[in-house]
């Protein structure tokens, strides 16, 4: 990424360096992670941390170990209560937050971020405004959509009454679950361990909705390469392979998180316009799928 370098030193051990100041944001997270699931005794499986560096961190290099998303693509099943097991481990403590924060934040996570990354690549989506299908559907327009995550996220307030939070690795996508191929057993890496302003605690659908995010097709493309678009007339066609195609025939959080995710991904790519292109008319795509139903 652009945001951190990983390297291997020897057999044992990897070295995970930030490369700007985005970056160490994100490696102080992580190692906050890595101490409070110390701190907590959270049963929670993540590679050792060996030492602390300048902007980084020295861990263990995990042989035989290969992404879920690998692992899947290789045609083996998806173990549900493995893995659901590890994210109930995490989310056993809840912590009392107070009501403004929690609001600030579950606003942050879900339109307020992705208006901000929106205007970082809104002339590049201006090039492609003629697109207006995707796979065939006609999209609703991101205003539309965004106007619709706001109004679903005022109402869900407006019947919240218990303001709790449990630590959340704010990145359950399929590529930061590692497993091993001969015992089957997980690890969990790259752990955002934020969410909004809030450090190691969040909403844990939040968790889930990374996870769900992955399955339905991020964790292909995260690693796709993008080096032209397939249009036909004003249709844009996208193949993500998704492991498991996403319900949206509900509109409950966790799906307005998997949209809004979507919604800011697209930004990740900047230096990549056809990725930016592909990312963003997808998150149109899902977006259009979930409002329609309504």
């Amino acid at each position: 990424s652009n945001l951190t370098q990983v390297k291997k030193i020897n057999d044992t051990t990897l070295e995970k360096k930030a490369i700007s100041d985005y970056g160490k944001q994100r490696i102080n997270d992580e190692i906050n992670f890595y101490q409070e699931i110390k701190t907590y005794k959270l049963d929670f499986p993540l590679p050792k941390i060996r030492s602390l560096i300048e902007n980084g961190f020295t861990m263990e290099y995990l042989e035989n170990y290969i992404t879920y998303q690998k692992f899947l693509q290789e045609g083996n099943k998806i173990n549900y209560h493995m893995l659901f097991s590890h994210f109930d481990n995490l989310h056993s403590i809840r912590k009392k937050i107070d009501k403004e924060e929690f609001i600030e934040n579950l606003k942050l996570e879900t339109f307020l971020k992705v208006k901000s990354r929106y205007q970082e690549i809104e002339k590049i989506i201006d090039k492609y405004s003629y697109i207006n299908q995707v796979n065939g559907l006609k999209l609703l327009k991101f205003s539309e959509i965004i106007s619709f995550i706001e109004n679903y996220v005022c109402q869900y307030l407006e019947q919240q009454t218990d303001y709790k939070y449990y630590p959340t690795h704010g990145d359950l996508q399929l590529n930061n679950i590692l497993i091993d191929t001969n015992t089957h057993n997980i690890k969990f890496i790259d752990p955002k361990g934020c969410f909004g302003k809030s450090s190691f605690f969040g909403m844990k659908q939040y968790d889930y909705a990374k996870f769900y995010f992955g399955l339905g097709g991020y964790s292909y493309f995260d690693t796709k390469i993008v080096d032209k678009l397939n249009i036909k007339d004003n249709n844009l066609i996208i193949d993500l392979k998704p492991i498991v195609k996403l319900d949206l025939s509900e509109v409950n959080l966790t799906n307005i998180f998997i949209i809004s995710i979507w919604l800011g991904n697209a930004h990740c790519f900047i230096d990549n316009e056809l990725k930016v292109i592909e990312s963003f008319f997808y998150a149109l795509y899902l977006a259009t799928q979930l409002i329609k139903k309504v």
